[in-house]
């Protein structure tokens, strides 16, 4: 006998699909560091010395700070390195002290000179002539 058209049929089952895996889990971001740019020694010890030479040891540090400033203003002008800042305040720190010690010093020569021409004492009289 053969089938009505219109007849109602069992449902065809769907096929059973595979069991889905989890989604993966998404990648973490990978961070690329950006390339480290040295800083010039010379800079920082400019700077060290430059603050040294308003506390400890005026004339030494100052002097090496105006040396080593230089210094470490050209490499940095020759080079990628920073630190220009740095080796700008121990110039500046540097030619400070090294004015003010040229200040004090011209004073005190003027202040001998005043004090001697006060008690009478000539150039020539202070040389025994």
């Amino acid at each position: 006998m053969a089938k009505a058209e219109n007849t109602p049929t069992a449902p065809k089952s769907a096929p059973k699909a595979a069991p889905q895996a989890a989604p993966a889990p998404a990648a973490a971001p990978t961070y690329v560091s950006a390339p480290v740019v040295p800083t010039n020694v010379l800079a920082i010890v400019s700077l060290v010395t430059g603050l040294l030479g308003f506390t400890f040891a005026p004339f030494i540090g100052s002097l090496a700070a105006v040396i080593t400033g230089h210094l470490a203003l050209n490499q940095i002008k020759h080079t990628t390195e920073q630190g220009r800042g740095m080796a700008v305040a121990g110039l500046i720190l540097g030619y400070v002290v090294l004015g003010l010690i040229l200040v004090i010093v011209s004073l005190m020569i003027v202040l001998f000179v005043i004090s001697m021409n006060s008690y009478g004492m000539s150039p020539a009289r202070m040389r025994g002539i």
